[in-house]
């Protein structure tokens, strides 16, 4: 279910996948130490998808709330299905 799902959401304008980049890393690791240095601990994955989201301009969709502590990043809430 969940692979048919992703499959559906990437299938809609405007969704691509964006593989890392030097600059991703770059940012990366401007948005680890920023974390730390504010004591905020945002898993590795998290941090990796929100230096993507900073560097590209993107908007990142989940009902996590880690990025919502990081500064620059735009989170959109999905609604939950019925």
């Amino acid at each position: 279910m969940n692979l048919r799902t992703l499959k559906e959401f990437l299938k809609q304008p405007g969704i691509r996948i964006v593989p890392p980049e030097e600059e991703t890393a770059e940012r990366y690791g401007e948005v680890v130490a920023g974390m730390r240095k504010a004591g905020i601990p945002i898993p590795t994955n998290d941090l990796w998808i929100a230096a993507t989201a900073l560097e590209t301009g993107a908007r990142v969709m989940s009902f996590d709330s880690h990025f919502d502590s990081v500064p620059g990043v735009f989170v959109v809430r999905p609604q939950p299905e019925s």
